[in-house]
């Protein structure tokens, strides 16, 4: 089942404006041109993204292909 969102938003700091603070200044980076294009590659070809443990772990439980190599 997971961690509900609203329990980790608490692990960002201890009032609301240092989660605030927080938050706002993980989403202030910008994305690299590369790294946007590979998000556009995978997301249109449905390949996973993630490391090699990961990408397999994908193929055996989907029976498919999960990346390009």
């Amino acid at each position: 089942m997971g961690v509900p969102l609203f329990c980790l938003v608490f692990c960002l700091g201890s009032s609301d404006d240092e989660r605030r603070t927080v938050f706002r200044e993980f989403f202030s980076g910008q994305l690299s041109v590369a790294d946007v294009e590979t998000i556009r590659d995978a997301t249109n070809r449905a390949w996973v993204l993630g490391n090699d443990r990961f990408r397999e772990t994908i193929e055996a439980l989907s029976g498919r292909r999960s990346s390009p190599s």
